[in-house]
């Protein structure tokens, strides 16, 4: 409601060593607490200014440590990077666009000082909406305070500001704020997933942790309104930016639209012939497969180009034993399913349950690979958008409605075999015909649920 009002514009002298107060949150305590404390200014550049912490300055923070951040921020990245003679500043900026300049000065600041913890728990660095609004209004409505300005806070007592990991928290702050400008009531997966794309695109792979949580948990939702999965952001985050560029990346920044609908806008603007669901789909199954293809040594396009992980877990294994598994599928996350080769060929049979009592059961084949001229290191994929048989739904739901929703949310089913002798990974929809027996050393079912809410989803092998 407040987004329209403008600070007053303060001119300050940007002199090395000169201190400025600033506002900023006591994380020690929660909700953070606003407190002021005073800041010098050691670095001044074309687009940007760097502060530390007074109290923390040649304490904290040594002139080394600034000379390291400022190189990277203006100067240089890693190799890897998307211009490894250009930094962080500019690359995010080539990328995402440029960002707000609330205070007319046409800088952007970064503050560096000791955030403190709350219950043992650390803070990285943020970015604060309220210093986008002046700070009469943050205080009146908020119990807030605005400094008024364009600023990036970055923690300088929980890691070395001047290692990897804290310049690529540079990268991944700096895209919010662009963010913000453009989109400021984006929803905060895709956020995160655009920030945490702005490190790889800088040259830093430092959130591995995240990613490997997320391989034994890739149940775990991409898409949510809570709390969200930073391992499955950046293995997204990466894939848009591999298979579409920054290009892409930029228009998702500036479009006004939200969420999923964000894509939908994107691709039409670019003229992508893709959806958010088949977008989805392709990047699960290169989740799974990206360790399997490194493993078998082909040139895939399963195969990212930028990162590397360890291999997914897989949530259930149908060994000939058991031919029914019953799990409970998050909105928008995914599962992983084997199943021994031997009990090709198969069909699977879906019964998907939410909670408005609605079910939905179906029978779907496995993808026809008998035309497929297989060559070592070929990689086909074979997209059939529409995962359900309309005729065979209206035998089991009550109206044409119903059906319709029910195709556009559906839990999708993909098969993924893979054959190491012939260096060959074969991915499809579940369609209306069966595999060749013996072809595959391992198959794969890929499950993803698109309802906007939990589904118990039993799936069972028929012959």
């Amino acid at each position: 409601a407040h987004r329209g009002l403008k600070p007053q514009i303060q001119r300050y002298d940007e002199q090395i060593n000169s201190t400025r107060d600033f506002w900023v949150w006591d994380l020690s305590v929660q909700p953070p607490k606003c407190v002021k404390i005073p800041f010098i200014l050691v670095a001044v550049n074309p687009g940007n200014c760097i502060f530390v912490e007074k109290d923390a300055w040649e304490k904290t923070v040594s002139q080394n440590d600034i000379n390291t951040v400022n190189v990277y921020l203006n100067e240089k990245t890693p190799e890897g990077s998307i211009n490894s003679g250009s930094g962080i500043y500019c690359n995010d900026i080539s990328t995402f666009g440029e960002p707000p300049d609330i205070d007319k000065n046409k800088k952007t600041y970064f503050l560096y000082y000791k955030m403190g913890t709350y219950m043992g728990y650390g803070f990285d660095g943020y970015f604060n909406a309220f210093d986008q609004i002046p700070d009469d209004v943050a205080y009146s409505q908020y119990k807030q305070h605005s400094n008024e300005s364009d600023i990036l806070y970055m923690n300088c007592a929980k890691n070395d500001i001047s290692e990897d990991y804290m310049l690529s928290v540079l990268a991944h702050e700096f895209q919010h704020l662009i963010h913000y400008r453009y989109d400021p009531d984006e929803l905060n997966w895709l956020n995160e997933s655009l920030s945490e794309a702005a490190m790889i695109i800088n040259g830093y792979y430092t959130d591995t942790e995240h990613v490997k949580k997320y391989t034994q948990m890739p149940e775990y939702p991409l898409v949510a309104s809570g709390r969200i999965s930073y391992g499955a952001c950046l293995l997204f985050g990466t894939y848009i930016y591999e298979r579409f560029g920054e290009m892409f990346l930029r228009k998702l920044v500036e479009n006004k639209d939200k969420s999923i609908e964000s894509f939908s806008t994107t691709f039409k603007a670019l003229n992508i012939n893709m959806d958010f669901r088949t977008l989805m789909k392709m990047w699960a199954s290169q989740n799974l497969l990206h360790p399997l293809a490194m493993s078998m040594e082909i040139d895939s396009d399963y195969k990212y180009r930028l990162i590397d992980f360890q291999k997914f877990k897989i949530n259930h294994h149908f060994s000939g034993q058991d031919t029914e598994y019953t799990g409970t599928i998050k909105p928008f996350a995914v599962q992983y399913i084997s199943v021994d080769p031997d009990l090709a060929p198969f069909k699977v049979a879906v019964s998907e349950s939410i909670k408005n009592g609605t079910q939905v059961s179906r029978a779907l084949d496995v993808a026809d690979t008998n035309e497929t001229d297989i060559k070592k290191g070929d990689v086909h994929i074979v997209n059939n958008l529409s995962d359900l048989d309309r005729e065979a739904i209206k035998e089991v739901l009550i109206s044409e409605k119903i059906a319709k929703k029910t195709a556009e949310n559906s839990v999708s089913v993909q098969f993924a075999g893979i054959s190491r002798k012939e260096k060959f990974i074969h991915v499809a929809d579940m369609t209306y015909s069966s595999p060749d027996q013996g072809k595959w050393d391992e198959i794969y079912l890929i499950v993803i649920n698109f309802h906007n809410e939990a589904v118990e989803c039993k799936i069972s092998l028929q012959k």
